[in-house]
């Protein structure tokens, strides 16, 4: 057993012998906040009771007559009360493309979705491919977020010498678009991959990588166009599984060779969970994610539904969505992502699917999508506590500073429930591209509150703080 889920289960039991004693848990000082009459999710434990945050940071949980006095109480009525929800996958698109989002308008969508952390992706024009770019694009954000992020760089044929002096920047991990060319930088040839990845675990750090195999899209996409085929289920036909499959056991095996850590982004299928899975059982540093869209939609919905689900990579059979949920549930896979990637209606709604352009929006709806399916049955509330936050934390260097409610740990706070079903709307949501395939989805889970560093910044849906997201650089 780990040494932290022996720590969660000795912190739980010290709860539990203090609430029958009828003393103190574990405490601190008269506190800025106390949240109380709430569910907390700790490791395997949920604890009826409270947090308390003062300076930003948790100082006590426990039974509301054991925390401290307080200058704010809030009162959640029974919720969940989980660590603040972490989004290791979106882009803001800022800078160059702040057409289609910024990071105000991204980050006020992330916190009326009770997300408090996010992972900013680097596929920017510029792209932050350099410590330059990463220092300027941190200044250029700070003063307009309402959540705390962290920076990727991004590394391709041409910058793989950069990778030390990003670090030296405090990138929260390193981005690889292995699938084309991306914002002018070729994606990294194997000699490249490997260097990168031996570069990446000198300095400690976490490559994240977009695994398709552009030669077999290539190839498919060319055969395809030249049949006439246009519609959207092209697109699949074009990114078979493999392409994924291959590319994972490909970057597992430059990371055991080279020693890095590394994630592998927004996985599809169930062949590659396969390959993550036999590195886990290695003991391999690898971890992974999926996100709400592939874990609702099949190959099936993307004919029915059109180009709004016109995504890369893309939608795969019901035996592999099923196959995604399993694994979420067992940890072959670690996260939940959205890889939020706002487009406007005329990108993506077009007549071809090679014009049409991949991604749309999911910040805002993530948690209440998944906290529908916790009501379902579909996964534990302590599962989704570790998806949605602890897991991308320990996996970026960050916990537990984030991902938990210890006392110590930052005073994010993401209050959840479910109840009465209420269908997803797109043009109320806040990002500034309104394209989802979720409009009209309904859920039965809701965000009460977002608490970023102990500040109530989201409640009843209307955003009641101001911008003071912090760069959380990796350590």
């Amino acid at each position: 057993m780990s040494a932290h889920r022996l720590k969660t289960k000795a912190l739980c039991r010290r709860w539990h012998r203090c609430s029958e004693l009828g003393e103190e848990t574990i405490s601190g000082p008269t506190s800025d906040i106390v949240v109380t009459n709430g569910r907390l999710v700790i490791g395997p434990q949920v604890i009826q009771g409270g947090v308390a945050i003062k300076d930003g940071v948790i100082a006590a949980i426990g039974r509301e007559s054991s925390l401290p006095d307080s200058k704010e109480v809030i009162d959640v009525a029974g919720a969940y009360i989980l660590p603040g929800v972490i989004d290791p996958h979106v882009h803001f698109r800022e800078p160059g493309l702040t057409n289609r989002e910024d990071f105000a308008s991204g980050s006020t969508a992330a916190t009326i979705g009770g997300v408090t952390t996010v992972f900013e992706m680097p596929n920017t024009v510029p792209p932050t491919a350099g410590a330059d770019a990463v220092m300027a694009k941190r200044e250029l954000v700070k003063p307009k977020s309402l959540v705390d992020f962290g920076l990727f760089g991004m590394v391709g044929q041409t910058n793989v010498d950069r990778i030390e002096e990003m670090a030296e920047a405090g990138v929260i991990g390193f981005k690889f678009y292995l699938h084309q060319t991306i914002e002018g930088m070729p994606p990294c040839d194997d000699g490249a991959l490997f260097e990168a990845f031996q570069r990446i675990a000198a300095v400690g750090g976490v490559a994240a990588v977009h695994a398709e195999n552009p030669e077999i899209i290539g190839r498919c996409s060319a055969h395809l166009r030249a049949h006439g085929h246009s519609d959207v289920t092209a697109n699949i036909a074009a990114r078979p599984t493999v392409s994924e499959s291959e590319m994972v056991a490909r970057c597992i095996a430059y990371a055991r060779a080279a020693g890095n850590r590394l994630h592998i982004c927004h996985v599809t299928s169930a062949e590659s969970v396969d390959e993550i899975a036999s590195a886990k059982r290695r003991h391999l540093p690898v971890t992974a994610e999926t996100g709400p869209q592939w874990l609702w939609f099949t190959e099936v919905d993307a004919a029915e539904k059109g180009m709004v689900l016109m995504f890369s990579p893309p939608f795969r059979s019901e035996g592999d969505r099923k196959a995604l949920w399993d694994a979420l549930q067992d940890g072959r896979l670690d996260m939940v992502a959205t890889d939020h990637a706002p487009r406007h209606r005329e990108e993506k709604l077009v007549a071809s699917v090679w014009d049409a352009k991949s991604g749309f929006i999911g910040v805002e709806t993530n948690v209440p999508l998944m906290m529908g399916a916790v009501d379902q049955g579909r996964l534990s509330i302590q599962t989704y506590a570790r998806i949605s936050s602890e897991n991308a934390a320990r996996a970026f260097g960050l916990w537990p500073r984030k991902g938990s409610l210890l006392p110590g740990s930052d005073g994010d706070l993401t209050i959840v429930g479910v109840g009465a079903a209420h269908a997803i709307e797109a043009e109320r949501l806040h990002s500034k591209a309104k394209v989802t395939p979720f409009d009209g989805v309904s859920t039965t889970g809701s965000v009460k509150y977002t608490i970023l560093g102990g500040q109530v910044m989201m409640r009843d849906q209307n955003v009641t703080g101001s911008p003071r997201g912090r760069d959380v650089v990796r350590a």
